[in-house]
């Protein structure tokens, strides 16, 4: 293809993006009566609906390798558009469950989506921007426009859900399986571009050694370990203060339909802090990740410290739900991030890689972290295991901090060819 041509297809692919983005991102209408629907109209345990979500890390992690040779296979384009349909039949799946078996199948389903997903999705917008000194701003400024969209749709949604449960409970999941429809549609008009470094499609043997190469690199970066140490550590947290979240205002006696209302605000300040995410960085510039880890685990921390002193409930309910908005927030802003530090100074040729052995790393320590706050949910109360969680958390990101110091945030002269070269 002529060069015209290809900045045509990066043009439309970067224009598409944000559209695709604010309904794809994850499913809507759905998490808020996941639970309620299971346990009431399917007759489901809820031990058996925990164990088949915390089965969802080690699909992951399992399906990392697999989803890369197929989008290596298939494309990043036809990639992407496969993980919608899986999305929507992990839904209908989910809706006609009845037992422990039927669960353990969808969330493989959903775990297989999200490994497409989470690798082809960012890489194919990474390849769509031309190369130059801008190129991490304007990944962040498109992936940030399309995700904050996805929040505040998803703030919507969850409130909506709650009503449209009480009309017919099969109502939510129908409408999510729809958008997820729509999603696959809109991603119909992406084209993948062709770059310098492509080559003919190799054998499977041939590419596994280049991707064990590839995985080489990564690993004995220290800029990579760095980045990737953090992003583990981080997604583990606010995996856990995501499962805490709605348990603490639960001890906190707060009713199901405030808590849908402070769900949806949660949802809108996860928008704010995607769309926030440049000024954010150009705020903080190397010392972003750190701000956003230190906000994080606090917040954490304050929140159970309020529960726990039994302060007056007007005052409780107001300081937490400021300290639940500053996760969010930052959880908005931290997947974009993250993504746009890993992509920096990569290839085409090793994008893929980077984003898989982020996959691994998150969902190694979704599932560590995952199995130790689930056990220690079983001993205390929710104000209590925050405390816990919040001040290991603290002492393990202030390790990684540490680590990180003089390994990432450095200016390009500054880092050895090792650590941001294949």
């Amino acid at each position: 293809m002529n060069e015209k041509k290809q900045a045509k297809i990066r043009k439309n692919n970067m224009r598409l993006y944000p559209i695709y983005r604010s309904i794809s991102a994850d499913v809507v209408f759905f998490y808020v009566i996941k639970i309620i629907f299971l346990t009431q109209i399917r007759n489901i345990n809820l031990s058996d609906i925990v164990l088949a979500e915390s089965a969802y890390g080690l699909f992951m992690i399992v399906l990392q390798i697999p989803a890369i040779l197929l989008i290596q296979k298939l494309g990043k384009k036809k990639c992407v558009c496969i993980s919608n349909i899986f999305n929507a039949i992990y839904v209908l799946i989910i809706m006609m469950s009845t037992n422990l078996v039927q669960l353990l199948i969808a969330e493989f389903i959903s775990a297989l989506c999200f490994s497409l997903k989470n690798i082809a999705e960012p890489s194919l917008l990474t390849i769509s921007i031309p190369q130059s000194k801008e190129k991490g701003k304007i990944f962040s400024r498109i992936e940030g426009k399309g995700s904050s969209h996805y929040f505040y749709l998803d703030a919507i949604t969850a409130m909506l859900s709650g009503f449209l449960y009480a009309v017919n409970p099969y109502i939510p999941f129908i409408a999510s399986a729809t958008i997820s429809i729509i999603a696959f549609i809109i991603s119909l008009g992406f084209t993948e571009p062709t770059t310098k470094e492509e080559k003919p499609s190799a054998q499977i043997d041939e590419y596994l050694l280049k991707l064990r190469g590839g995985f080489h690199f990564i690993f004995n970066s220290k800029r990579m370990r760095g980045l990737l140490l953090f992003s583990g550590v981080m997604w583990g947290i606010f995996c856990v203060y995501s499962t805490c979240r709605t348990s603490l205002l639960q001890e906190m006696q707060i009713t199901p339909e405030i808590i849908g209302i402070l769900s949806a605000i949660f949802g809108i300040a996860s928008g704010i802090g995607s769309r926030k995410q440049n000024v954010l960085h150009e705020k903080f510039k190397n010392r972003t990740l750190s701000v956003l880890a230190l906000t994080v685990i606090i917040a954490g921390i304050l929140s159970g410290m309020i529960v726990i002193l039994k302060i007056p409930f007007e005052v409780a309910i107001v300081l937490v739900t400021i300290a639940f908005i500053l996760v969010k927030g930052f959880y908005g802003s931290f997947n974009g991030l993250i993504n746009r530090y890993l992509g920096n100074f990569s290839t085409p040729k090793i994008i893929d890689q980077i984003y898989t052995a982020n996959g691994i790393v998150q969902n190694l320590f979704r599932v560590v972290v995952g199995s130790l706050a689930a056990w220690i949910l079983s001993k205390t109360t929710t104000s209590i295991a925050l405390l816990i969680f919040g001040t290991t958390f603290l002492l393990i990101i202030l390790m990684v901090l540490s680590y990180m110091k003089d390994k990432v945030g450095l200016k390009p002269e500054e880092y050895q060819e090792s650590d941001i070269k294949q």
